[in-house]
């Protein structure tokens, strides 16, 4: 954040990483499992995770990730942000998924310059997460996949200089500085994952077929419009008057049919949404 390079979504953020890979480059789902509960050990409130199985959008092997005792003890506080693969796939195999641990999660594609979708770009398909061998009303993989700018992105190059990279391990991240940014503009949603997660999805940008699809999920992450309350109507103003709750409160529609009183700024009254 200094006029140089890449200054990315959240510049403020701190960041801790944990590698899983071995010399190889291969990791087992143990060392994914021992990565989470490290990086959460060290305070993360957002775990980006940018590896996954050749064919799959998001793997069957997930869901013993996540009832991992350790694991969901983590998951009480923790957004989950997955890349989605790189092998231009679509997903049709469901998944058994226990949602008495079910995670706040998102699964994140990648998408051009144009907003369409990146050719190597794995897509949520027609899968499902089976509670009980069924699919539900909301259950779909789809449902929680989001994209974002995964193509020719400004990146370090690790020797002091910038290069461009593509791949959804580089749209992923966007997604979760997203999240950073609605943290720390609301600081209290920290505590509440789930519904971070359904902020994100719900002000995405509809793309591809009308509402939720098979290639875009809900659609493109907005930024701007993850940082404003949904609907401001159904906000609720409290009043403060030298710097101390008063106990009264108005709603929106208060507000703008009256305004602010001019003998409120001459108390030093001020209100809290």
């Amino acid at each position: 954040h200094d006029g140089k390079g890449v200054q990315g979504i959240a510049p403020n953020a701190s960041v801790v990483a944990y590698n899983p890979f071995d010399a190889s480059g291969t990791a087992s789902w143990d060392d994914v499992r021992a990565g989470i509960v490290d990086l959460k050990r060290r305070g993360a409130s957002v775990v980006n995770v940018s590896l996954g199985v050749k064919g799959w959008t998001l793997h069957s092997e997930w869901n013993n990730i996540f009832s991992n005792p350790a694991v969901a003890a983590a998951g009480n506080n923790t957004v989950f942000v997955i890349a989605a693969g790189n092998d231009g796939s679509t997903q049709t195999k469901n998944i058994a998924w226990d949602m008495a641990i079910n995670p706040a999660l998102i699964v994140v594609g990648s998408v051009d310059p144009n907003s369409k979708i990146s050719d190597f770009s794995n897509r949520p398909g027609s899968a499902c997460l089976l509670q009980f061998g069924l699919c539900l009303a909301g259950s779909k993989l789809a449902d929680r996949f989001v994209v974002a700018p995964g193509e020719l992105l400004l990146v370090s190059d690790g020797k002091g200089g910038l290069g461009r990279a593509s791949g959804t391990s580089f749209a992923a991240p966007l997604v979760s500085g997203t999240i950073a940014l609605l943290h720390d503009r609301w600081p209290w949603l920290a505590n509440h994952p789930k519904e971070s997660v359904d902020i994100v999805l719900s002000t995405a940008k509809d793309l591809g077929a009308p509402g939720t699809d098979e290639v875009y999920g809900r659609g493109l992450v907005d930024v701007e419009a993850a940082q404003s309350p949904i609907n401001f109507d159904k906000l609720t103003f409290y009043q403060f008057r030298d710097g101390k709750n008063r106990g009264a409160y108005r709603t929106a529609a208060a507000i703008k049919a009256g305004g602010v009183k001019p003998a409120w700024e001459a108390n030093g009254v001020f209100f809290y949404a």
